[in-house]
């Protein structure tokens, strides 16, 4: 992938986590979350459903599992529990760190 490395490995809880590197010098490593993690809903034949999201707007970064895809931000709202990035093609979200380990969203 151009302009960004994937490193991927996991936590000893099963977290998938993903580090995307950019030309940008803020590192931010890609955490997956869980759906009922970041939004209130239910599971319905292996598929987890909430309401309506509201976007915020793109990201610089990209899904992990989706190449080229821009996660889109969400911030907290109604049913959501917590900003995330979501991407809109696998449906996946994820939680942004900095290389510290402090979260890129808790402020937001």
């Amino acid at each position: 992938m151009s302009g960004s490395e994937l490193m991927g490995g996991n936590t000893p809880d099963g977290i998938a986590v993903l580090e995307q590197r950019h030309d940008q010098p803020a590192l931010l490593t890609l955490v997956e979350l869980a759906p009922p993690m970041v939004a209130d809903g239910v599971w319905l034949h292996d598929y987890y459903v909430s309401g309506d999201i509201t976007f915020s707007g793109e990201m610089r970064e990209c899904c992990p599992e989706c190449e080229g895809v821009h996660l889109q931000l969400v911030l907290r709202q109604g049913f959501v529990k917590r900003a995330h990035m979501f991407c809109p093609e696998c449906t996946r979200c994820f939680d942004a760190r900095y290389p510290d380990g402090s979260a890129a969203l808790s402020l937001i």
